[in-house]
């Protein structure tokens, strides 16, 4: 091999031994960014579940015990708060959504698996946040709220109308109270699986 053919080799060697460096180096600059980034939005999704679960707690613990019992076929409210939430979380967009827990468990009272007699474990029906973030890499985090025995409900998208309500209402001559996310036109409430 003549000398100038050796330093083109020498040279084409250095320059992809360089670009793979460059690559390297990006793929884990990238990979610990992104990781970083879901971690913290993880954590403010938490502390967001966590706000809001307070505030149901407090509107739950005000409200149950005032006696204002409304007519039939109308409904009171008992409680209302803005929960001022964020407009984002970790630069992106998200969603804050309050289901009911499920009550199909406390009525199960025995079931077999395998054959054997099992009995479940009864836990109280609580309700739960879900907080999960709409943009991609999309991120969800679940809160539990035990001890709250009224329907709950609502979604809220970027913090836009955060209002927590309490309800009392009357159906038929059967009082219900119902903790509300948001704007919602009608209260949902499932008495029983078929």
């Amino acid at each position: 091999m003549r000398k100038g053919q050796v330093q083109f080799i020498e040279y084409l060697f250095t320059v992809l031994f360089s670009v793979l460096i460059i690559v390297s180096i990006t793929a884990i600059v990238y990979t610990f960014y992104s990781k970083s980034i879901s971690v913290e939005s993880k954590q403010s999704m938490r502390q967001l579940a966590i706000q809001v679960s307070n505030e149901v707690v407090k509107a739950y613990n005000i409200a149950k015990n005032i006696k204002n019992t409304p007519d039939n076929s109308t409904s009171v409210l008992l409680y209302e708060t803005n929960l001022r939430l964020p407009s984002k979380i970790s630069r992106r967009n998200y969603q804050v959504v309050l289901m009911p827990g499920s009550s199909v468990w406390s009525s199960i009272k025995t079931m077999n698996v395998g054959g054997q007699e099992v009995n479940p474990i009864i836990t109280t029906p609580g309700a739960k946040i879900i907080v999960s973030t709409t943009q991609d890499p999309t991120e969800s985090v679940e809160y539990d709220i035990p001890n709250v025995d009224v329907t709950v409900q609502g979604k809220v998208d970027n913090g836009i109308n955060a209002t927590l309500r309490y309800y009392r209402y009357n159906l038929n001559n059967t009082v219900y109270d119902a903790v509300i996310l948001g704007e919602y036109d009608i209260i949902i409430s499932i008495s029983s699986i078929g």
